[in-house]
């Protein structure tokens, strides 16, 4: 993709009003994912009203990121890249040692989960558990990409999946690392070929 005009204005009508209206449907959800094209207002009430519920965000950008900044201790995990963990923590990771100390920033916060996806150096978790931080790093798949827009959505969708799932904190990394690659080889934004069998057979194959 060389060049992308978005139209976000449909976004403004998910209002607090139109989020109210439908407030018995979104109880009855098992997660929540939103992302930060939602209004300020919106993204409040969300978080304000559902935190019983499984919050998972995409942070979008560094500047739209801005807007869970006081809602942190609402939200189970958040997936920013290095870039926008960098601009809501405000310490700018020089090695892979600095990556703890943005994670413990946001557990400081109140924050349950972070995953911060690196691009070709792979993804770094962070969970705080019944007072303990546990960590980990997946590196990024090798092999030849072929359009990477999409391959974050489909790494969030991933997480949510393996959430669903029950999966463990490492085969849940691992399946949406599987996600995103393989939603990377191809031309599209959605790659066609997705499927639950495809993931479980690049997760065998990729199992490092």
């Amino acid at each position: 993709m060389q060049t992308a005009i978005n139209d976000m204005a449909i976004i403004d009508k998910i209002n607090v009003n139109y989020l109210q209206s439908i407030k018995r449907l979104i109880n009855e959800a098992e997660l929540i994912i939103f992302d930060t094209n939602l209004t300020q207002d919106a993204i409040d009430y969300i978080c304000q009203n559902f935190s019983h519920i499984p919050i998972y965000v995409d942070t979008v950008s560094g500047v739209k990121a801005s807007k869970i900044e006081h809602n942190l201790n609402y939200l189970n995990c958040i997936m920013p890249n290095l870039n926008e963990a960098e601009i809501l923590s405000g310490i700018h990771a020089k090695n892979d040692g600095d990556l703890s100390k943005i994670a413990t920033y946001f557990h400081e916060k109140g924050l349950q989960n972070i995953y911060i996806t690196r691009g070709k150096q792979g993804a770094y978790f962070s969970g705080m558990s019944n007072g303990e931080i546990h960590t980990e790093h997946l590196p990024a798949l090798s092999g030849d990409i072929i359009n990477a827009n999409g391959a974050g959505d489909a790494f969030m969708a991933g997480l949510a999946a393996a959430q669903l799932s029950k999966m463990s904190l490492t085969n849940t990394l691992i399946f949406a690392r599987a996600c995103a690659f393989i939603a990377a080889k191809s031309e599209h934004t959605i790659n066609p070929e997705m499927s639950q069998a495809l993931v479980a057979e690049y997760m065998e194959n990729n199992n490092e």
